[in-house]
């Protein structure tokens, strides 16, 4: 975006200029900022050296993700909570697993 109009506004008074080249430095901040920043992974995605099951809520349904080590990634999903954190805590169980993590 250059910075000088080639047809200047009408009435575009000096303090819109300097509020216009503001926003174009904001605007350049982030979207380096942007550029710089790494893109974060969801933590049922991230790899894990053990094995791990989560529990969400997403539009009033819960679902209940199992990562286990040299397995694809399972995903169950209930419309009751308590029947989630059953299934939830059974696969803790099997697994051997500390805890559920609640995301």
């Amino acid at each position: 975006m250059p910075n000088d109009c080639e047809y200047p506004r009408a009435r575009q008074a000096e303090a819109d200029e300097k509020l216009l080249a503001a926003s174009r430095e904001t605007i350049q901040r982030s979207r380096q900022l942007l550029i710089e920043t790494k893109p974060q992974t969801p933590p049922h995605r991230m790899h894990h050296p053990h094995n791990v099951v989560s529990l969400i809520e997403v539009c009033d349904e819960w679902h209940v993700i199992v990562d286990e080590e040299g397995k694809e990634l399972v995903t169950r999903s209930f419309e009751q909570e308590s029947h989630a954190w059953a299934y939830a805590e059974g696969q803790r169980l099997r697994l051997g697993v500390d805890e559920v993590i609640r995301l």
